[in-house]
């Protein structure tokens, strides 16, 4: 077998001695429907980077490929959590060196397009538009339809942004298309996207199908950080049209998540400004 063969086969099975140290790393309660949990899931953020350097040096020591990269692939989303983007994208630059070292194409493509969002935070778009399009690439060929979906999505977005809407509807349909039928998490981002393009195309009756299925298949997950930014964009859409009345229960529900989001123990419930909303 040759070294690289070697290597695929040490990132993909290896790395148990770092487990422990990263396990607290990964904050599940940043992501549990009891809200009291969000102010764990910051405590775990910080142990998290108490851990981290320690984790790092197990890996160097271990010399498996995988644990270097789940070490420096933590410590990436840990400081993108916390508004770090320049460590975020240190840490993420180090964890692509090391996926594409081992020839691991699935980790290197999700590596990519987590570096593309901090890059776009950034400024620096043609960048990460680059860089999904190559997670793209990579992900159609090791047929990873969960992970492509999301890059399909953050592209088309993306896209977006620059006014590239016909573009952006290619790759929002895609996602759509890729989409497996159990992923409600990407059922709520894809059909976002969609909206988002039919708006930009004028087609407002047809975005708001895609916002209202959005907003329903909300109901069928816990997740709170996944339902913050669908909501905003589906509060963001009647005030627009001067619906208020129908906007405000879903602004009493953002303004719950978002409080929980920065520790409040109890809401009062009150509605977020009518205007600002992004």
């Amino acid at each position: 077998m040759d070294k690289q063969s070697t290597e695929r086969r040490s990132f993909l099975k290896t790395g148990a001695i770092v487990a422990a140290p990263l396990a607290v790393a990964a904050p599940a309660a940043a992501f549990a429907a009891d809200d009291s949990r969000s102010k764990l899931a910051r405590l775990e953020d910080e142990r998290a980077m108490e851990l981290i350097p320690r984790a790092v040096e197990l890996a160097d020591e271990s010399g498996s490929l995988y644990a270097r990269h789940e070490a420096f692939r933590v410590q990436a989303d840990v400081a993108d959590r916390r508004g770090d983007l320049e460590a975020a994208a240190a840490a993420y630059e180090q964890a692509r060196e090391l996926a594409a070292e081992a020839g691991a194409t699935a980790a290197l493509a999700g590596v990519l397009r987590h570096l593309a969002s901090i890059l776009e935070k950034q400024g620096e778009t043609a960048r990460a538009e680059k860089l999904l399009r190559e997670s793209i690439r990579m992900l159609r060929q090791v047929d990873r339809r969960g992970a492509l979906v999301e890059a399909l999505r953050a592209l088309a977005e993306l896209l977006l942004r620059e006014g590239k809407v016909e573009e952006a509807e290619r790759f929002a349909l895609e996602a759509r298309e890729v989409l497996t039928p159990h992923d409600i998490t990407s059922r709520v981002t894809t059909a976002i996207a969609l909206a988002l393009v039919r708006e930009a195309q004028g087609r407002d009756d047809e975005a708001e199908e895609y916002f209202r299925e959005a907003i329903e298949d909300l109901g069928r997950t816990e997740w709170r950080n996944v339902q913050r930014k669908p909501l905003r964009h589906y509060v963001r859409f009647p005030l627009e049209r001067s619906r208020e009345q129908e906007a405000r229960p879903y602004q009493l529900r953002l303004a719950e998540l978002d409080a929980a989001a920065n520790g409040a123990a109890e809401t009062e419930c009150a509605a977020p400004p009518v205007v600002g909303l992004t």
